[in-house]
């Protein structure tokens, strides 16, 4: 192994710091640009694509179904819930979709925490038709 003088090896190690220190500058503005894309991205796809909680539904709902229940643990007199049940309605039409009755053969249960969904399943005596792995879940009354 050639030894070079003191002082050389300190001029490399302050340039490899240096260029080191230059490359991960580099990158986190490169980074700070792609976050800030991504983020722009999210805001104007924020409510875009929320029907994607009803995929896999549209395409196996039992035949004849023109009505179905649709119960959710969250506040419909708020603007985001009213736009996720408006999104069931446009990804399973021509079906129907009833939020003030439960009582139908076929109910939609779409919660927040899906441990709320059983809990309404066990109390209204309803079994698991069909669930997508979004945890929207379609029961079916006996």
């Amino acid at each position: 192994m050639i030894k070079l003088p003191l002082n050389y090896n300190k001029i490399l190690k302050t340039l490899f710091i240096c260029a080191l220190s230059l490359f991960t500058i580099l990158n986190l503005i490169k980074l700070k640009k792609v976050v800030s894309d991504i983020v722009k991205i999210k805001q104007l796809t924020n409510y875009q694509d929320i029907e994607y909680r009803f995929k896999g539904l549209e395409n196996n709902l039992p035949k004849g179904t023109t009505y179905l229940g649709y119960f959710s643990d969250s506040d419909l007199t708020k603007s985001d819930d009213v736009k996720l049940l408006s999104q069931a309605q446009f990804v399973l039409a021509p079906v129907i979709l009833d939020y003030t009755n439960i009582d139908h053969k076929y109910v939609l249960f779409v919660c927040n925490n899906e441990t709320n969904a059983w809990k309404k399943m066990k109390e209204t005596n309803t079994s698991p038709f069909l669930r997508n792995r979004y945890g929207v879940i379609l029961g079916v009354k006996p």
